[in-house]
């Protein structure tokens, strides 16, 4: 039975996968005949709700906040049967972890063109004083029109609020693979630390691997 969020997103039969704390499924807008992607809340077993409640509409919100291409457009929030989803623009193309996976280390002028991009995001980002915090391969989706979007802000720092500290004592802030040593260490974040993802991200596609083993 295909499942109608809101009486207006139909979504496909089964969800595209996980990404952070959400599941993401595609589908469409019947009001606006245009096609979607709704991501919802996903509580694993172990508690912390309310907890993941409030991070989810906090990614909703910051990434509505960030007006750039290369992140997508948020078009509505709500909740079905209790759990919160976010309703973005369906974003097409292939995961850059996937090119570099299947097509091995990338021509010299690819990866700087999606590094380029990137650094265009970050700069909005940081602009609005909002540091990304998980950026990484898995996190950058490249289109079929050469764009390059970075997804899944949910671990985003916004920096003048203070809010570095929202997860949980003893959660990692990210991936460790790209994460600044003083991230990993003493949790600190500003814009160097996406910088330093950057580069790993970067490593990783001229090379197939990052410069920290996984």
């Amino acid at each position: 039975m295909t499942r109608v969020v809101a009486d207006r997103y139909r979504l496909d039969a089964f969800p595209i996968g996980r990404v952070g704390m959400g599941e993401v499924w595609l589908g469409r807008d019947t009001r606006l005949d245009r096609p979607v992607a709704v991501k919802f809340v996903r509580f694993p077993d172990g508690g912390h709700r309310d907890e993941l409640v409030r991070r989810f509409v906090r990614e909703s919100r910051i990434t509505a906040g960030i007006e750039h291409p290369g992140v997508p457009a948020v078009y509505d929030v709500g909740t079905d049967d209790g759990v919160p989803y976010m309703v973005m623009r369906r974003v097409r193309g292939i995961r850059v972890a996937d090119l570099v996976a299947e097509h091995g280390p990338l021509p010299l002028g690819w990866a700087a063109a999606i590094a380029a991009q990137v650094c265009a995001v970050l700069a909005a980002a940081h602009a609005a004083e909002l540091v990304h915090r998980d950026l990484k391969p898995g996190n950058l989706m490249l289109g079929p029109d050469g764009v390059v979007r970075v997804l899944d802000f949910g671990l985003a720092a916004a920096l003048a609020s203070g809010d570095s500290r929202i997860t949980r004592s003893g959660e990692a802030l990210g991936t460790p693979a790209y994460m600044a040593p003083e991230l990993v260490m003493a949790g600190r974040t500003d814009p160097r630390t996406d910088l330093y993802a950057l580069g790993a991200t970067l490593h990783e596609m001229l090379t197939r691997s990052p410069p920290v083993p996984r």
